[in-house]
């Protein structure tokens, strides 16, 4: 039996790497002629556009990986089928199950390795690629960084400093702000709880002021509301922001350590941290439907038929996996149910099949 599961699990492996490196390539040629105008407008440079996605290609890479499975899964088990290798070794005794049996354990042990790519190796990467489209190609400034998990962002009135930005509502949470003078002198510091884009200016709620005058002397004072002394507009902080495709599993997860500890809510962050987790396990469950789907081509249409199907298959997950994340984001679902209701649906549907094929 050790010679047909290192046969099985080849065949496997082979398809896996064709299919992983096609897909990769498919979305690298589409997602370059849509934005080949763009590179064309800005005069980028091929040392840019290689750079670029060269960057993006981790991020890609485990995209794809769920895909991949299912779909190697089903092209290897399909061509068992249609060379009569299934009907042949269940003539021998051995079941279905256990022909799946080393393609499911190779996935449940690659299966960390590919979390860790995805979490410490691809975010980072995607990350480079954003910076580099927005400030080498696009030549626009970046003037605000994330770090120590808070938001910087020089502007024209001095350096400010965030917690949290709503892109929804257009709300900063707790708000720092160093007001400087044209030598870089510090002129006041103002601490407020929250800003609000309001009648096109910025207004800054509970706040703290503190003042330095030319005397040394320094001023405290407190207002409930007061209108914030800065001239950006809400597209320009915005890009100071991180969303969490950029950030890793734990760099997300002492961000919202410490939104949570500060008081804020964490609802959108909670289900992008769940969510990380749910996504991969995609390939584990994706990987028996492959199966099912792969011994059932033969009868039901033939192999391209099959992969057709695949894909199906493959877009519904992802479709039901935005949905609920959205839903969880938004606070219609519990954030850590919600990234986890299209595994338990998948996971339902591969029993379901996997009762009904001849053993």
């Amino acid at each position: 039996m050790k010679i047909i599961d290192r046969y099985i699990l080849k065949q496997f492996l082979v398809s896996f790497a064709f299919l992983l490196v096609a897909l990769t390539v498919c979305f690298l040629i589409v997602d370059f002629f849509s934005k080949i105008r763009m590179f064309l407008s800005n005069r980028a440079s091929v040392s840019h556009i290689l750079r670029y996605f060269y960057y993006l290609l981790p991020s890609i890479i485990s995209h794809m990986i769920p895909a991949s499975l299912l779909l190697s899964a089903l092209v290897t088990f399909g061509n068992f089928s249609r060379f009569n290798e299934i009907v042949a070794l269940k003539a021998s005794g051995t079941s279905v199950y256990r022909l799946s049996l080393p393609i499911l354990i190779f996935v449940l042990l690659a299966t960390p390795f590919f979390f860790l790519f995805s979490e410490y190796i691809a975010p980072p990467a995607k990350d480079k690629a954003d910076r580099l489209l927005s400030v080498e190609i696009k030549k626009q400034k970046m003037p605000g960084s994330f770090k120590q998990n808070q938001i910087w962002y020089r502007g024209n009135e001095g350096i400010y400093v965030f917690r949290l930005i709503d892109p929804k509502t257009l709300t900063l949470y707790g708000v720092t702000l160093h007001i400087l003078d044209h030598q870089f002198h510090l002129k006041s510091i103002i601490n407020a709880e929250r800003a609000q884009w309001r009648a096109n200016r910025w207004e800054l709620d509970r706040v703290q002021i503190v003042s330095f005058s030319e005397e040394n002397r320094i001023l405290i004072s407190i207002a409930p509301t007061i209108a914030a002394p800065i001239s950006e507009t809400p597209d320009e902080l915005l890009m100071a922001r991180k969303s969490p495709d950029r950030m890793g599993f734990r760099d997300l997860y002492r961000y919202v350590a410490k939104l949570k500890d500060d008081g804020y809510d964490t609802t959108p962050y909670r289900a992008d941290l769940h969510g990380k987790i749910a996504f991969s396990f995609a390939g584990i469950l994706l990987i028996p439907i492959g199966i099912i789907f792969g011994i059932r081509a033969e009868r039901s249409g033939g192999l391209a038929q099959g992969m057709t199907l695949g894909a199906a298959i493959g877009f519904s997950y992802w479709l039901l996996f935005a949905l609920f994340l959205s839903l969880g984001r938004a606070g219609t679902l519990p954030p850590w149910l919600a990234p986890w209701l299209s595994n338990i649906f998948f996971a339902f549907l591969g029993l379901f099949f996997a009762r009904r094929i001849p053993t």
